[in-house]
This record gives structure tokens, C-alpha cells and sequence, in this order.
């Protein structure tokens, strides 16, 4: 029978977090999903813990390195939910994430694409932070459409229609350090039919994991740049560069251009900065 729903989970040596984060799938107040994981060319035990999990809903499929979106794009495929869900291996769900999420959905007018606020894990501390977010569409929308200061939406939380991302192509693997999650939650705001909703609940633990590429900033914020840049030249009419090599030549042309880069640089690492801490 297809499952009500499939969680996505790209995996690349994840062998001290993705036992945490499988748990808290099964441990679901709603049996009726599916777990895709992509194991995306792990050297490590990642492979290894998975093996051991024998519950039918876990389904392990493995690759070369190839990278997130490539990682997310294949459990897409091969997913059979009606609804897709988002899970980094590194992070955990609370137990009635999907329930409450798939309320929101099933009720919506329109196109959902749910999510909800954060709460925060800092590896070595034991203190955690709760990030909120709006809740109604016409509020994301609105802090979604600013030029700065625009988190409304976490992409890590996001519940949608599978049939809406296969719509609009996936994740863009040109995008391949970061911003995929980004660029496609960008992409879905541009589409009129799409109800944005967050569940009054935080239910989706992130761990600021001081290994993890997301926290590696001086890699992170150009590839975050390149992907507000091509936001930016689509929503103009343009073409956007075809790929990060292309738009840092594009940068790196000219004084002026080299000294607006340097700018947005500083001025998105602060904002993370802020925004983290």
C-alpha cells in the first residue's frame, strides 16, 4: 500500500548522529510512512548502523559521493509518499512531527507546504533554543518576500506534496556545497498555489554540529550568495549563471563588483551570526 508519507534522508558519514535521527522516524505517533535513506558514498560506520535496522519502512539505498541535492533528488524518485518530509541525518523529530504536520496539510486550501520552528542543539552544550516562526501563510509570505532578515521557514522542517516538488524539477544540483533546500523553498514561493504553514509546535531538533559543512561558513555563505544571485536574476526575467564557478567569475569582474561581494559577505555573516546566536 503507498505510504501517507516518505521521509528523505541524505546520509554522508554520519555515523555518530543517524542512529538518533532513525529512531525518532520510527518512533512516529503515525505508522503509516516511509524512510528513505541515500547513503551518499559513506567511508565511515554509516552503513554499518543502517544495517541493523530491520523494520520495513527503512528503505537503504546507496551511492557515489555525489552530493545532497543529487542524494535528495534519488529518495525522491524513489519514494512513494504522498507527501515527502525533509530529515537531515545529524537532526531528530519529535515523536508527533508528522501527525501534527499532516493535520495542517490535509486542511489547507491550496498546495501545503508545512513546517515549524526549531529547537536548537549545540554540540557540547547541554542548553537548548528554541527559533519560532510565523504560522499563517500570509505571514511567511510576507518575511519571505523581504530583502534581508527573511527566515520564516526552515527548508529542514518542510512537508510537501511529493507531486508539487517533482513539478518544479527537485533540487538544482548546481547547488552542490549548499543553498539546495534554500533555492527550492525560494522556487516554491514563487508558485501562487502554494499555502505556506508552520505547526505552533517546534518539532524538529537541529544540532549545530561543529563537523558539519553548514557551519563552515567561509564555504557556506559564497554558495548561499550564489543562490539569493540567481533568486535574484530569475525574478528579474534574467538567466541565471549555470553554475557557482560561473557566478564567481561574474563577481570577481570588476572593482565595484569585487567590493559589493565582499559587502554581502560581511554583511551574511553577521546576519547569521545574530540569527544563530
Amino acid at each position: 500500500m503507498r505510504p501517507i508519507a516518505s521521509f528523505l534522508v541524505p546520509a554522508y558519514n554520519e555515523e555518530r548522529h543517524i542512529g538518533k535521527c532513525v529512531d525518532s522516524l520510527i518512533a512516529q505517533t503515525v505508522p503509516d510512512f516511509e524512510v528513505i535513506i541515500v547513503d551518499d558514498g559513506s567511508t565511515d560506520n554509516t552503513p554499518a548502523i543502517l544495517r541493523k535496522y530491520k523494520d520495513s519502512r527503512i528503505r537503504v539505498y546507496r551511492q557515489n559521493n555525489l552530493g545532497r541535492a543529487e542524494a535528495r533528488n534519488r529518495a525522491l524518485c524513489l519514494s512513494k509518499g504522498e507527501y515527502i518530509a525533509l530529515q537531515d541525518a545529524d537532526d531528530w523529530s519529535e515523536p508527533d512531527r508528522l501527525e501534527r504536520q499532516l493535520y495542517l496539510a490535509e486542511n489547507a486550501h491550496g498546495r501545503p507546504v508545512v513546517g515549524s520552528g526549531l529547537i536548537l542543539h549545540f554540540e557540547g552544550n547541554t542548553k537548548a533554543k528554541i527559533k519560532n516562526v510565523p504560522e499563517t501563510n500570509d505571514k511567511i509570505r510576507k518575511i519571505m518576500g523581504r530583502r534581508i532578515f527573511r527566515q520564516a521557514f526552515n527548508p529542514a522542517t518542510m512537508l510537501s506534496l511529493r507531486k508539487k516538488i517533482i513539478d518544479i524539477g527537485g533540487w538544482r544540483t548546481k547547488f552542490i556545497i549548499a543553498g539546495e533546500d534554500g533555492d527550492l523553498l525560494s522556487r516554491l514561493y514563487e508558485e501562487k498555489d502554494v499555502i505556506f504553514l508552520n505547526s505552533p509546535k517546534p518539532l524538529y531538533h537541529y544540532l549545530q554540529n561543529e563537523g558539519s559543512i553548514t557551519n563552515k561558513f567561509n564555504i557556506t555563505i559564497p554558495q548561499q550568495m550564489f543562490m539569493r544571485y540567481c533568486e535574484r536574476v530569475r525574478r528579474r526575467g534574467g538567466t541565471e549563471p549555470r553554475n557557482y564557478e560561473e557566478y564567481m567569475a561574474l563577481m570577481m569582474k570588476g572593482t565595484a563588483n569585487k567590493f559589493l561581494y565582499k559587502i554581502e559577505y560581511i554583511s551574511r555573516w553577521l546576519r547569521i551570526y545574530l540569527r544563530r546566536y
